[in-house]
């Protein structure tokens, strides 16, 4: 399940670039976090996810959903991640929050493909429908013509095809007899590499973490980590597993790290 977000102000019309979409069949080509100044409309851009929408026609579409407040989230340089600034936590009454929750809800996303990369919805194909927004205090009503309408939100109301299907498929309808034996042998060579691909994150994690540390001697808050490794590993194949490894109190609280972690802060001993 997705931490749930800091909820800011919206206008819903500001949700929706060229038109109002509702119960249309639709393909996510791209699913990234930016800096959103809705339009023009306000002064400071906000954190928001941006989905770029494909429908039957062809025809693409830019989806808005805020996320949280300024000070408390950024984009990362590549998009795919939303680095936490000040310790806040995302809140359930955003509209991204709104968003993951239908996904969850359809109950056709296995939970173990999320981690903190939002890139893994890209190529989703999904029935989506637009449903009430929550009440915002100090948030002004949606006028239209001078009338007052009910605010809504665009959310999945089921998931036609997920990501990895299509080669799913065809990597099925390719094997022969040898199919239990060779998956046998899949399985227990993934198994492997995984085991090896975790220490091998556990290890890099532990290196940037103590090359920040050295920079700074009297010590660093967790939550200031996201954003120094992601300075220090830009171009690092595992920069997100390494981010959502010094993210991990177990991780960080083990007694056998150079360092010491207590009431969210790491030094070294």
């Amino acid at each position: 399940m997705v931490d749930q977000a800091v909820g800011v102000s919206l206008s819903p019309d500001d949700m929706v670039a060229g038109g109002l979409m509702d119960d249309v069949d639709v393909t996510w080509k791209g699913a990234r976090f930016a800096l959103w100044d809705y339009g023009g409309k306000v002064p400071t851009p906000v954190p928001a996810l941006k989905l770029t929408l494909v429908g039957a026609d062809g025809e693409e579409h830019e989806q808005y959903y805020s996320t949280g407040a300024a000070k408390d989230w950024s984009p990362s340089p590549d998009g795919k991640m939303l680095i936490p600034l000040s310790g806040a936590s995302l809140r359930s009454t955003t509209n991204f929050a709104m968003l993951m929750q239908s996904i969850w809800n359809t109950q056709q996303f296995p939970r173990d493909r999320l981690s903190n990369d939002i890139s893994v919805f890209e190529g989703i194909v999904a029935h989506m429908i637009q449903v009430a927004a929550p009440k915002r205090k100090g948030l002004a009503p949606k006028m239209v013509d001078g009338k007052e309408v009910e605010a809504t939100v665009l959310v999945v109301d089921k998931i036609i095809k997920l990501p990895w299907e299509g080669d799913a498929q065809q990597a099925k309808a390719g094997k022969g007899k040898g199919k239990s034996a060779g998956k046998t042998a899949a399985v227990a060579a993934s198994a492997e590499t995984a085991e090896g691909a975790v220490d091998e994150i556990a290890a890099e994690t532990e290196v940037v973490i103590l090359e920040i540390l050295a920079e700074n001697p009297d010590g660093i808050q967790k939550k200031s980590l996201p954003v120094k490794i992601i300075q220090k590993r830009q171009a690092h194949p595992q920069k997100s597993n390494i981010i959502s490894k010094a993210y991990d109190d177990v991780f960080l609280g083990d007694a056998a790290r150079p360092w010491a972690f207590a009431d969210g802060v790491l030094k070294m001993r």
